[in-house]
């Protein structure tokens, strides 16, 4: 019940002498604060204006009552912690909700007034979660498919969305009043699908890089070391290479980096690390790397980084990869120190 319903586009009637109070109450399993409070959005051409509160109260022994002043159907927003879900109810409606809070949107359960189409959009949440898990799925056969072949992965996306639209069309035969909040359901989840075809052509696009430059010499490139000189990546072969690239904005990047210093201690005098910072202020990284104890450390310039991101698919950190003593690719993407890079050297060193 997060972002996917939040950006539902509904038109919401300004307030008017006709308002009728509408009631939710509810019973809350392990409760994550002391309050509840109910709100709404205002959508004006599509896009969120504004918000209106509508009440709040204090959760005693996990229950709890707001109440709303409605004039039609509205979506409203019942918040609590750091969750969120929603509800769709009319003027004078009474609406009962129960739900625990470690399976938030899974155990959200609506009975009384408006419960039919409050199941029905809780039940479409989580069909669309555990459609996304199944996606995830057929990308992960994909990405480990030696044949690279996008038919299946497609096809089995495809499959997925057609029976979905199916359902959904079922729900707007039930709940017309939802029909332009059902539409935008799918178009959102067209949208998440089309997310999967442009990630598994670079993938296709980087495994046939990986083949190409295998075996062959690692872009030499120039930049600064952490003294201010010259320094060539190259300067630092002689044993196996684990090249980092890193930025200080990068907080992935800096995250790996206790597990990188660990693996450093480990292979000491059997593998060189060497980071490469770009994207970032140079002073920034010479002060970041100083504070984390680096030595082997250069930075490059835009056009350097460029040459290296162009040829061998940089476009995102952080980013690890293994050379041969003499510089030769090895591994164009190797784990993360958190996540395998470990077992990948180990694997290179017997």
């Amino acid at each position: 019940m997060r972002t996917i319903l939040l950006l539902f586009t509904i038109a919401f009637s300004g307030l008017t002498i006709a308002q009728k109070k509408a009631s939710l109450s509810g019973n809350i399993q392990n409760p994550k604060g002391e309050k509840i409070y109910l709100t709404s959005y205002i959508v004006e051409s599509g896009r969120i204006t504004g918000s209106i509160y509508h009440d709040s109260c204090i959760v005693k022994n996990g229950k709890f009552n707001l109440t709303a002043k409605l004039d039609s159907l509205t979506l409203m927003y019942f918040w609590h912690g750091n969750e969120h879900g929603w509800v769709y109810m009319k003027p004078r409606e009474d609406l009962y909700i129960t739900l625990n809070t470690n399976f938030f949107d899974e155990t959200t359960l609506f009975e009384g007034d408006g419960a039919d189409r409050n199941n029905a959009m809780t039940q479409i949440t989580v069909v669309m979660k555990n459609m996304k898990l199944n996606k995830n799925i057929l990308y992960e056969k994909f990405k480990n498919d030696q044949k690279n072949d996008t038919i299946s992965l497609f096809d089995g996306i495809a499959k997925i969305d057609s029976i979905f639209y199916d359902f959904i069309d079922s729900q707007i035969i039930l709940f017309p009043e939802l029909k332009e909040d059902l539409e935008y359901v799918k178009k959102r989840n067209s949208s998440i699908s089309k997310g999967y075809i442009k990630p598994a052509r670079k993938h296709i696009e980087f495994v046939e890089i990986q083949k190409k430059e295998s075996g062959a010499p690692f872009l030499d490139e120039v930049g600064i070391d952490l003294d201010g000189n010259e320094a060539k990546i190259s300067d630092f072969y002689g044993k196996l290479t684990v090249l980092d690239f890193w930025a200080t904005w990068c907080i992935p990047c800096i995250k790996e980096f206790p597990g990188l210093h660990e693996l450093e201690k480990k292979f000491d005098g059997k593998v060189t690390f060497v980071g490469i910072g770009s994207s970032c202020k140079i002073e920034d990284w010479i002060k970041k790397a100083k504070e984390e104890g680096f030595k082997n450390n250069i930075y490059l310039d835009k056009e350097n980084m460029d040459s290296l991101s162009e040829k061998y698919s940089i476009h995102a950190i952080p980013r690890y990869i293994i050379l041969d003593a003499n510089g030769n690719v090895l591994n164009l993407d190797a784990e993360r120190p958190s996540s395998g890079l470990e077992d990948q050297l180990n694997e290179l060193l017997k």
